[in-house]
């Protein structure tokens, strides 16, 4: 006779990876990874970048480089003319682009079709929150039945790297900026900075988390909210005991046209 047994390779144990302004797939699809876990580019690629023309934040252009990099905007504006900007040589790293009040920056995401989160702390957690309201008669002492009214979803993560780029999605009463200050130290003039203060538009964007299954690496459990936005209080506190974390709760917009409303969590088997 079959007796239960505890099955190992069911049983799932990170790391997870953290994805920012991933694609978003049609209704009904998923998100696309490559065989090391990472978002891909479409087959079709992004667009070339275009000399004075307005992106919005979060737009992807492919440089000129060989492989190509994907540049996403952290900062809407209008290009510049009348070439491209260098691309920053490190994965991260911003660029701005064009001039003025509608002056933009470019984040370099490298070869993929997102920008990684870098290193984090704890758990990255996908919360799935329904409401469930139950209905009941005075006649009899519990509940007769039970209908869902609404749902939350929401992506929690803590992150190590005080990167600008990445600091920007968590200030999100902040404007991102890039400037060189001639009256600081000579080789340290050039700042990013988030000056806040003020009533802005709640940004938001496409946030997945990406974690191998224990028993097969080459094999993925991937999480991803359409459209979020972070709602937690933004905290940067430096001390010589830890790191400095970035704590970020991305909560999940939905989406009515679609019928898989705000997101999807899948397991490759």
């Amino acid at each position: 006779m079959l007796s239960p047994s505890s099955q190992v390779k069911k049983f799932h144990q990170g790391p997870g990876k953290v994805w920012l302004f991933p694609d978003v797939p049609a209704t009904g699809a998923r998100l696309i990874i490559d065989v090391n876990g990472n978002p891909i580019v479409p087959a079709a690629g992004y667009p070339s970048w275009v000399a004075l023309t307005a992106y919005a934040r979060g737009a992807k252009v492919k440089d000129g480089a060989t492989p190509a990099n994907t540049l996403i905007a952290l900062v809407a504006g209008t290009s510049g003319t009348p070439t491209e900007p260098t691309t920053p040589t490190n994965i991260g790293d911003m660029v701005a682009d064009g001039t003025g009040s509608t002056a933009m920056i470019w984040v370099n995401a490298g070869p993929w079709g997102a920008l990684y989160a870098g290193a984090i702390e704890t758990a990255t957690t996908l919360t799935l929150t329904p409401k469930n309201e139950e209905t009941g008669a005075d006649q009899v002492p519990g509940p007769l039945d039970v209908i869902q009214t609404a749902e939350a979803a929401e992506i929690d993560v803590t992150m190590k790297e005080l990167s600008f780029d990445r600091l920007s999605l968590v200030i999100t009463n902040g404007l991102l900026a890039l400037a060189t200050d001639a009256l600081l130290p000579a080789g340290s003039q050039n700042v990013a900075e988030i000056s806040f203060g003020g009533i802005r538009p709640v940004p938001r964007q496409s946030i997945a988390f990406i974690s191998p299954r224990r028993d097969d690496a080459t094999k993925y459990i991937v999480g991803q909210l359409w459209q979020a936005y972070q709602s937690e209080a933004a905290k940067v506190a430096a001390t010589r005991l830890k790191e400095t974390l970035i704590a970020a709760k991305f909560k999940g917009l939905y989406d009515d046209s679609r019928t898989d409303m705000c997101g999807k969590l899948y397991k490759q088997l």
